[in-house]
Formats: C-alpha cells, structure tokens, sequence
C-alpha cells in the first residue's frame, strides 16, 4: 500500500477477485470429478467388477489432472474386466467409461466452469490443451487458474478490456 498508494484498491480488487475464482474453479472441478467418479463406480459395480470403490475414488483424485487423469483411472478397471467379464461386456464397459470421461471432461465440466467463471468452454479446453503441451502435466493443472487471474487482470484496464471480453461467456453490452 506504501509503494503503490494509487493503485492499492484495483490490486486488491484483482487479488480478491482472484481469489473467488480459483474457489470457484476448484469446487466445480470437484463437483464435476465427483459425479464422473459416482458413474465409474456405479457402471463397475453393476457389472461386478471387484474394486469398484477403490477405482471410484482414484476416478476423483486422477480428475483433477485435466484431460489424462480420469482416462488413466479407466485403465486399472478395464484390465481387470477384460479378465473378470466376457470380452464384449468388457468392451462395452470400456466404451461406457471412456464416454463418461469424455462426457464430463469436454462437456460438462467446461460448460459448468465457463458459466460459474464467466468464460468461454472453449478458451478453458484450449487453454488445458495449450498449457498441457508447453508444461505437461504441471501446466495443465494451473493453466485455467492461470486464465482466470489473467482475464480478471485484462479486465481491470480499459486498454485490455476488449482482450477480457473475448475471453468471456457471455457479452453484454454497455449501453
């Protein structure tokens, strides 16, 4: 505040701001990675696959590794089927967990997240995509964190208000 006394208030504003988003952010990605988790268990306990609670809950922690993270918790489930079940059961338990992955991975969590955070779907899975090929796995954990700070801060200058906007879901004008 004593360096910048002229600029205190729009930095707190940012950081605030900031820091209602991430929250915002990490509890639809828990929401959205517990109903994914919920149907995996579901789907390996109705075909009577052993572990189906174990593999329910790696389904949830993997999750919030975007794009990999649910679709490797479908591997384990699926070796075990592919022992436990007839081949075409196996295959279409498999189909059925990869469609839930990609259900939630690219459809519904993108939505949910974009509408909460007032950003588009598709800036938050490029932005996954993006970060994911230039940091790995590390960059696609922080990489919508990263947007989110980045679209409050465009935001905040009017200069870089029209960059904000592209970001954003839903535009309204200001009449």
């Amino acid at each position: 505040k004593a360096a910048f006394p002229d600029s205190f208030d729009r930095l707190e504003k940012i950081v605030s701001n900031s820091s209602e988003s991430i929250s915002t952010y990490v509890i639809s990605k828990a929401t959205c990675s517990a109903g994914q988790a919920i149907i995996l268990a579901s789907l390996l306990w109705l075909m009577g696959i052993p572990g189906w609670f174990l593999f329910g809950t790696l389904c949830f922690l993997l999750d919030f590794i975007p794009v990999l993270g649910a679709l490797l918790a479908t591997i384990p489930p699926l070796i075990i089927a592919l022992i436990v079940l007839d081949p075409l059961q196996a295959i279409l338990l498999g189909a059925a967990m990869i469609a839930n992955q990609q259900l939630f991975g690219s459809i519904i969590e993108p939505n949910l997240s974009g509408q909460r955070l007032g950003i588009s779907p598709l800036v938050l899975l490029l932005t996954v995509m993006v970060s994911a090929s230039v940091w790995g796995i590390s960059g696609a954990i922080i990489g919508v964190p990263i947007m989110i700070i980045a679209r409050i801060v465009l935001e905040e200058d009017e200069r870089t208000r029209p960059i904000a906007l592209m970001l954003a879901k839903k535009v309204t004008e200001e009449g």
